[in-house]
């Protein structure tokens, strides 16, 4: 049974669709991300999941229970928020224990299970700090602590890493995987940020304008995106229009890919990754690509070249063996496998 189940569930403001009708399963003790860009509709989602907004339309059902009237205090679940919203005139254990304090538990089960959830996140010798006196990192794993000490049902997770540096983020990935495999509770995470979503997540939601793009898991959506907006927006990926012929895909310099069309005909676009692309061996049979090196980047494990190809729009090649002698102005033919390109369908929405 699926622990988060939407059906039909959609948000509009007067005139305004913030999220179109939406139908979503999310699995007991999965880890699941809603990615998209600012505006996309993914905060709308995970905050009328939690009972924070009305939907205006459909129906939300936690662990098999229709809470879709109910109020966010009795859904039974965990929020962990950006800004985290800790009381800074509360200890660390006042504020992991304060959601147990409105719930009624008595101050000795308070006490023992703020102390549990403290050191589930290492930080049971934090108990008498106050806010201010802890870190960045510190004050997530307190907001943490507090959204897990409850036992909800679900976990939700609104962007709550984004005001940490880069490396405090990373680590505080790790850590927030570790406790997803230790907990076994459902996670929903909210991010605009596509490397953490494929860092975290068992499955992921890629939203734009309002609608769920694909779902799948992050190896999935990076081979096999099915839209011009997934594929780049999850990670980089160079677009290359063209003609479904019946022999396969045909560039606009007549340079054919043969692929499976599915008998369809007519204009489309596929996908094809920078490092998926290579540079052409002479006497070789392989699918190429010539052009013009553009520009050169130094990335320290790999070089970016960029080429004005012959086919019209400029491609991006990583090359991790570097770029053989190459300069911006030489010709160069590049190669790539059929299998490694994805034919897109037409959805009218760019990354």
């Amino acid at each position: 049974m699926a622990q988060v189940r939407l059906s039909g569930i959609a948000k509009t403001y007067g005139r305004s669709v913030a999220l179109h009708p939406t139908d979503l399963d999310i699995r007991d003790g999965e880890f699941f991300t809603f990615l998209g860009p600012s505006g996309s509709g993914k905060t709308t989602l995970l905050r009328m999941i939690g009972g924070f907004i009305d939907p205006s339309a459909g129906r939300i059902e936690i662990g098999g229970r229709d809470v879709t009237g109910l109020p966010a205090h009795r859904r039974n679940l965990g929020v962990v928020f950006q800004s985290y919203a800790l009381f800074p005139h509360l200890t660390v254990a006042g504020n992991v224990a304060f959601g147990l304090k409105m719930r009624g538990f008595a101050r000795a089960e308070r006490d023992r299970r703020a102390l549990a959830a403290l050191d589930l996140v290492g930080l049971s010798d934090f108990v008498s700090r106050f806010p201010a006196q802890l870190s960045g990192g510190q004050q997530q794993r307190v907001a943490l602590a507090r959204a897990m000490v409850i036992e909800p049902d679900v976990l939700l997770l609104d962007e709550p890493l984004g005001a940490l540096d880069l490396a405090l983020r990373k680590r505080m990935q790790r850590e927030l995987r570790a406790l997803h495999r230790k907990l076994g509770r459902t996670f929903i995470f909210v991010t605009h940020d596509q490397d953490e979503a494929m860092t975290l997540s068992d499955r992921i939601a890629v939203l734009a304008e309002g609608q769920i793009q694909q779902v799948d898991t992050p190896e999935v959506l990076y081979d096999r995106p099915t839209s011009a907006f997934v594929a780049g927006f999850l990670g980089d990926s160079n677009i290359l229009n063209g003609t479904l012929v019946a022999e396969g895909f045909q560039l606009p310099d007549g340079t054919l890919v043969p692929l499976e069309t599915g008998g369809r005909i007519g204009p489309s676009a596929l996908a094809i990754r920078p490092e998926r692309l290579r540079l052409a061996v002479a006497g070789r049979t392989e699918v190429r690509l010539s052009g013009t090196v553009a520009a050169l980047t130094f990335r320290g494990a790999f070089v970016t070249m960029t080429v004005q190809t012959t086919s019209g729009p400029d491609v991006d090649v990583s090359l991790s063996g570097g770029a053989a002698g190459l300069a911006a102005g030489d010709p160069v033919s590049l190669a790539f496998d059929a299998a490694d390109v994805r034919l897109l369908h037409g959805d009218g929405i760019r990354a």
